[in-house]
């Protein structure tokens, strides 16, 4: 990530009933639908600091920390798909925004996801990000990397950047000491939720089969960490026949960080069509 060319967006705390949400701003004209971007697990606003700025040119862009991360609230307890969502919405509420297109990340996907099949009034458009989703996979694999995570946050700054290393080594030195500064400050219970949930099977599949809106999904390559697996893929594109698919070769999961250029370009000819 190259901070130094980073447009500082204006920051603020979002009473979203639950919980009090940060959020990041960049403005930008009323005349396109606003963007709300969600962040993945132990991650904040900032993992989308370089791309933001470039879609404010057509409209205002909105970065949330989730419940549990950044600088928003921490709760004990409250970190189901539902929970986050709830929290969205109370931001949409509070900004008073027209439904705008949403687009989430990792966890965030699974969040914008559950919000577009619940509440499918309160956006325009709906993007995905390398969701999660690997039917295929032995539970007992994600488990053991949410333990990981969960041991790693507990150690020296230079440790975590390390262990983060070796998880995602397709990404630079620079977006992993973005992330480690990010797993410092997460709360425990994100993962502890998906812990709970790690043998639940997915809902995912049928969230997006009640899914209204225009849709775009990007695919990572499940073979340098992407999260979406061949199995996953095929049942997403089953459920969501209509969306638009992009797929990244050679992108670890973090596609808007590791791919910028053209993930910017797929998003604004999704945005730009229809």
């Amino acid at each position: 990530m190259r901070e130094s060319s980073v447009i500082q967006p204006q920051s603020a705390f979002i009473d979203a009933g639950a919980a009090r949400i940060h959020v990041a701003t960049w403005p930008g004209p009323a005349t396109c639908a606003p963007l709300v971007l969600l962040h993945g697990i132990w991650d904040t606003w900032a993992t989308f600091a370089q791309v933001a700025p470039q879609f404010a040119a057509d409209r205002a862009v909105y970065a949330l920390d989730l419940r549990g991360h950044g600088q928003s609230d921490k709760p004990a307890t409250g970190y189901q798909a539902s929970d986050y969502a709830a929290d969205v919405l109370g931001v949409f509420a509070a900004l008073s925004l027209a439904p705008p297109v949403l687009l989430g990340f990792s966890l965030g996907a699974l969040v914008a996801a559950h919000l577009a099949a619940t509440h499918p009034e309160y956006l325009s458009r709906l993007i995905l990000e390398d969701p999660p989703y690997s039917p295929d996979a032995d539970p007992r694999g994600r488990a053991a990397w949410l333990r990981t995570l969960l041991d790693l946050k507990r150690q020296p700054f230079e440790d975590v950047v390390e262990g983060l290393a070796e998880l995602n080594p397709t990404r630079d030195r620079a977006t992993n000491e973005l992330s480690a500064r990010a797993l410092l400050v997460t709360a425990d219970g994100p993962f502890q939720a998906l812990l709970d949930e790690v043998n639940t099977p997915s809902e995912l599949p049928g969230q997006l089969a009640r899914v209204t809106a225009s849709a775009l999904v990007l695919r990572a390559d499940p073979a340098c960490g992407g999260a979406l697996s061949d199995a996953g893929y095929a049942a997403v594109r089953a459920a969501l026949p209509a969306a638009s698919y992009v797929e990244f070769p050679g992108s670890g999961h973090l596609i808007h960080a590791e791919r910028e250029h053209d993930f910017v370009a797929a998003v604004r000819t999704f945005l730009a069509t229809g």
